[in-house]
């Protein structure tokens, strides 16, 4: 995020109406039209033609993922899929909670334990959204089977990550509607703080009404008449 560093007139609405919090590149809102581009990208066609596992890539990186950069983020997800073992078993510990309090706490610990925790280099930092993300899917679906009375379920490799979740936090097989529409959730979702937070509300959401779509800031970059995605 850029310093505004020019005096600019600044207005105040309701919420965060009309409120320039930064400059950012990542995304644009329209919310008198009802648009939303993620790095120039229409939201829409993103839902089309993308997976959220494409589309965390390109809120990350800036630019959709080439085969072989697809590849080594998914496998970068693969390999962290194992959060430490204190944020698993303390769910065992707590009260019975809403499944959204249970993963909050269940992530703290998990914090408490990061690697590279105080490692400020870049290449650490680049290391740590394919940490996050993963664990946050298993640390939310482990929740979700604790609110249910059963145990946390296994990873499924060779799974997007929405249908993935849900085979965990369900524990059964969804079906392709299913997994579609929370997999257009997430990438509604993707831009807002990294969404990892919101996966185990998204769950609960998917029958009941539409993804909200928040957002504030500027827009850098021009926006991309369509999508491209994987060949």
């Amino acid at each position: 995020m850029k310093p505004i560093n020019y005096l600019i007139e600044q207005t105040y609405g309701r919420g965060m109406e009309n409120l320039v919090a930064g400059e950012t590149a990542i995304g644009k809102i329209d919310g008198v039209n009802g648009k939303l581009w993620f790095r120039g990208y229409d939201i829409e066609e993103l839902a089309k033609h993308s997976s959220f596992d494409e589309v965390s890539y390109l809120v990350i990186h800036g630019e959709l993922p080439t085969p072989s950069q697809y590849a080594g983020w998914i496998k970068a997800l693969e390999d962290r899929q194992d959060p430490p073992l204190h944020a698993m078993s303390v769910v065992k510990t707590l009260p019975a909670a809403h499944a959204m309090m249970l993963f909050r706490t269940m992530l703290s610990v998990a914090a408490c334990q990061i690697p590279e925790g105080e490692n400020v280099r870049l290449d650490a930092q680049w290391r740590r959204p394919a940490r996050l993300l993963a664990w946050c899917s298993t640390l939310a679906a482990a929740a979700i089977c604790h609110m249910q009375g059963t145990g946390a379920n296994p990873h499924n490799p060779n799974k997007s990550f929405a249908e993935d979740f849900l085979i965990r936090s369900l524990c059964r097989t969804p079906t392709k509607d299913e997994v579609k529409a929370f997999d257009v959730c997430l990438i509604v979702q993707a831009e807002h703080g990294g969404k990892c937070r919101n996966i185990g509300s998204h769950h609960g959401r998917i029958h009941r009404r539409g993804p909200r779509q928040r957002g504030a800031g500027r827009y850098e970059r021009p926006v991309r008449e369509t999508a491209r995605w994987r060949q």
